[in-house]
């Protein structure tokens, strides 16, 4: 019992999406009715978890990760780029313009995000 726990409190997280459950029901190939409001810890007892601990232990954190990530994603980075302005100037009376304003810190900020979402 005392192996089996570590799994459960992982999947307890609230990280784990449906996404992740699925993962779990086609490895162990069993059912598990996570989205079932008669779930109990016997269903989730009955599958041979153990068997898949180290892929069950990565998708539990890769679950933590996705959802660092989302709320990075959502947060700072939506904000930003929701806020962002990039200034069009004409120049010199020609049809092609340039872009004004500070490209260099919107640059700057591009490769961060880029950066923080690899």
């Amino acid at each position: 019992m005392a192996l089996i726990l570590p799994l459960v409190q992982s999947l307890a997280d609230p990280s784990i999406r449906p996404r992740h459950w699925d993962e779990i029901i086609e490895m162990t190939k069993s059912e598990i009715p996570y989205d079932d409001e008669t779930f109990l810890l016997k269903d989730l007892l009955a599958v041979p978890l153990l068997k898949h601990q180290d892929d069950i232990l990565d998708i539990a954190e890769s679950a933590v990760k996705q959802l660092k990530l989302e709320g990075t994603l959502n947060g700072e980075i939506s904000k930003f780029w929701e806020e962002c302005e990039l200034e069009v100037k004409g120049y010199k009376n020609v049809e092609n313009c340039m872009l004004g304003g500070n490209i260099q810190d919107i640059q700057e900020k591009l490769e961060e995000h880029i950066m923080a979402l690899n």
